[in-house]
């Protein structure tokens, strides 16, 4: 584990989040040797060449920030520059992630370029080798400075101009695929979305090394915009193939209420986020589906610590305190996601008498306050003296959602019953004294006895028995006899 405090201070400077940031951007088709990129130079182009130029640059791998151009004929001198995608959106000088060293007039092969690096004029701070596959444009330029260094980027493209051939820049395109060792690389980014001011809050990133082999780098973070800009850094070691997390804490006293950027980065990764300072709670209930025991509220921010409850929809008819169905444990102060709040119970004072959740019902979230100091929410209980809401320009802050009901095992709650009908035939049974009884399918159970009498007991408990001489006596259920 590793952690950094990092005292914010406001100072004056724009907002320069560097590092892992991929300069190249995906282009169109791969061009072949012959075509040329129309008029995105034409500024830059220079007409005193001799003879034209060529260049060939083809398809390649790489496992380094080097790309080889294959071949490259300079007729009067010059460098051969690599350019990104941009070129082919008009962008001839920003485009440039890289140059060869100075070239003799001739034919040239396999000369080799490093990217993102050794440009003059260039900043590549926010830039690195992608681990993808990138487009990338040969392009070979005069020396037209006498001082044998590229100086087309620095100059704004009026010195050391593009080679051209009717008018047109001379360029191969290739896509080139970069499997490279990265050493440790961000993985993941773990900040909260708000802070209060004067408070100190948590950014956790997990860093992992991608190499063979131990590796230890600098990791840093860095916070800025509004007039802000802050920077901390770490030397972390990683074992091959192993993570690690790396804990900045940020202080923000001394900083105004509003967004900020904030990253952190390697040499070759980068991961970003935002983060909201401000004093006034907030809350977010999304629509969702619940058995009807529980919901969850995404996420809630409360500055000075408290709660959030979830009230009915008779809030909207003034009932405050008789609207609250749900509150969650107590939350310390700072930024909550995924909170759980069950339903009619555990709320002080409320009583539910087998209340239910009716499907499709709106139900709102609400921060509120812990003023009693106990961690114990006694709004309901104190009739709203205790716990009151967080209130932002004189309304209290809430998010409402609708809720559907759904069946314990995810289903929806309206159910198809399938009803089977089952044919059952009668059974006749006799016993040992001569008596034979029959079960019937409507559950009656005729007897014969030896007689030739017969009693019959129905499905609801009545005994009918009829003799040989054809009376016939019931018997009720409750045993008092009737005349037929």
């Amino acid at each position: 584990m590793h952690r950094h405090t990092v005292a914010v201070l406001a100072v004056v400077g724009a907002l320069l989040l560097w590092g892992g940031a991929a300069a190249a951007v995906q282009a169109p088709a791969t061009q072949t040797p012959g075509e040329r990129v129309d008029g995105v130079v034409a500024d830059a182009v220079q007409e005193n060449q001799t003879q034209n130029a060529s260049v060939a640059f083809g398809d390649q791998n790489t496992s380094d920030a080097t790309v080889t151009v294959q071949n490259v004929t300079v007729p009067d001198g010059g460098y051969v520059a690599v350019h990104d995608s941009t070129l082919l959106d008009g962008d001839a000088v920003g485009s440039v992630v890289g140059v060869s060293e100075y070239l003799d007039a001739g034919t040239h092969e396999n000369v080799t370029v490093t990217l993102y690096e050794g440009v003059a004029g260039a900043d590549f701070s926010n830039a690195s080798a992608p681990n993808a596959s990138e487009t990338l444009v040969a392009m070979p330029h005069l020396e037209t400075s006498n001082n044998t260094t590229y100086d087309f980027v620095a100059s704004n493209g009026s010195q050391d101009g593009a080679y051209v051939t009717d008018g047109d820049a001379v360029v191969d395109a290739g896509n080139v695929s970069f499997d490279l060792d990265r050493g440790v690389v961000v993985d993941s980014l773990d900040a909260p979305a708000y802070a209060a001011t004067n408070t100190t809050v948590t950014v956790n990133a997990t860093v992992e090394n991608t190499a063979d082999e131990n590796r230890t780098e600098d990791v840093a973070f860095r916070l800025g915009g509004g007039g802000l800009d802050v920077v901390a850094h770490q030397n972390v070691t990683v074992g091959a193939g192993e993570t690690a997390n790396v804990f900045f804490d940020v202080n923000t006293t001394g900083v105004s209420e509003g967004e900020y950027a904030h990253a952190v980065t390697t040499y070759n990764s980068s991961a970003f986020g935002a983060v909201t300072v401000t004093d006034n709670a907030t809350v977010a209930f999304d629509e969702q589906a619940t058995d009807g025991s529980n919901v969850s509220v995404s996420d809630v921010f409360v500055p000075e610590s408290g709660y959030v409850a979830v009230h009915d929809s008779t809030l909207s008819d003034g009932d405050a305190v008789g609207s609250v169905v749900g509150v969650s444990e107590y939350l310390a102060a700072g930024y909550h996601e995924n909170v759980s709040v069950t339903l009619f119970e555990g709320v002080e004072g409320a009583t539910f008498d087998g209340r239910e959740l009716a499907d499709n019902e709106t139900l709102v979230a609400m921060p509120h306050l812990e003023t009693s100091n106990n961690t114990t929410y006694d709004f309901v209980a104190s009739n709203g003296s205790q716990d009151g809401p967080y209130v932002t320009d004189g309304g209290a802050v809430v998010d409402a959602g609708n809720v559907t009901l759904v069946a314990d095992d995810g289903g929806d709650d309206n159910q198809t019953t399938t009803t089977t009908d089952t044919t059952t035939s009668d059974t006749n049974t006799t016993t040992a004294d001569g008596e034979t009884n029959t079960t019937t399918a409507d559950g009656e159970t005729n007897t014969t006895t030896a007689d030739g009498g017969m009693n019959t007991t129905t499905a609801d408990g009545e005994t009918d028995a009829t003799t040989a001489g054809s009376g016939t006596d019931a018997t009720t259920a409750n045993g008092e006899p009737t005349a037929a």
